[in-house]
């Protein structure tokens, strides 16, 4: 769950856009809108593998940026 506390004399425009950012990096919309809807279990396992793929990729290309 995302959490956002005020800091100072912050803005409400600016902490409701750290809340959205909150948001997107916890995956909250995509989980909701994913909730909508049936998903049959194999569209799911096969989802599940492509996130898979994707993050290990990254990390690949992360390591090599790295080194």
């Amino acid at each position: 769950m995302a959490k956002v506390k005020k800091i100072g004399e912050e803005p409400i425009d600016k902490m409701l856009r750290r809340f959205r950012r909150e948001c997107n990096i916890d995956g909250i919309k995509d989980d909701y809108k994913r909730a909508q809807f049936f998903e049959k279990p194999s569209i799911k396992a096969k989802r599940k593998q492509q996130e898979r793929r994707n993050e290990t990729r990254r990390r690949d290309r992360m390591r090599r940026v790295i080194l």
